[in-house]
């Protein structure tokens, strides 16, 4: 699948990975989240209190700016495609935030070993290119690109 740009969407896919199961957790402790926090109609990820110094400005600040990472995380899994054919957004949640097994993954969604990695790619790399737009609405100060080009 080329999504109609020059997209390598193996490696997408893997960069996706990582950065779900691996940068995001760093993002959720600096926010003050957890991931059961994400994809939550509940979730409110707002300001934090004021503080004084060189160094409590740059904490505030990389805790401004993983707030806003993890809110565009969040906007992406809840506007990510669901229906029978392509379960996106239920792919991404459980396996992310529920952090479920594949093969319980596959199971739910009614797929095969094969076509669930199939699938799962199709969903990593619909939430990369979705990421980009959540990362603008929820102004996130450094764009993170997930997409790997050609």
């Amino acid at each position: 699948m080329d999504y109609g740009m020059d997209i390598d969407t193996e490696k997408t896919a893997r960069i996706v990975e990582r950065f779900l199961t691996h940068d995001l957790e760093r993002y959720l402790r600096y926010a003050g989240k957890h991931r059961l926090d994400l994809a939550s109609p509940e979730a409110d990820i707002t300001g934090i209190s004021g503080s004084n110094g060189n160094a409590q400005e740059i904490k505030l600040l990389r805790n401004l700016e993983a707030q806003a990472i993890v809110k565009a995380v969040d906007l992406t899994l809840l506007n990510c495609s669901n229906s029978s054919r392509t379960p996106v957004q239920t792919i991404l949640v459980e396996l992310y935030v529920k952090e479920k097994s594949n093969w319980a993954v596959a199971q739910m969604v009614g797929y095969s070993s094969s076509r669930f990695r199939e699938i799962k790619r199709y969903a990593l790399c619909e939430f990369a290119d979705r990421f980009d737009h959540w990362q603008v609405v929820a102004k996130v100060g450094k764009f993170i690109d997930l997409h790997c080009y050609k």
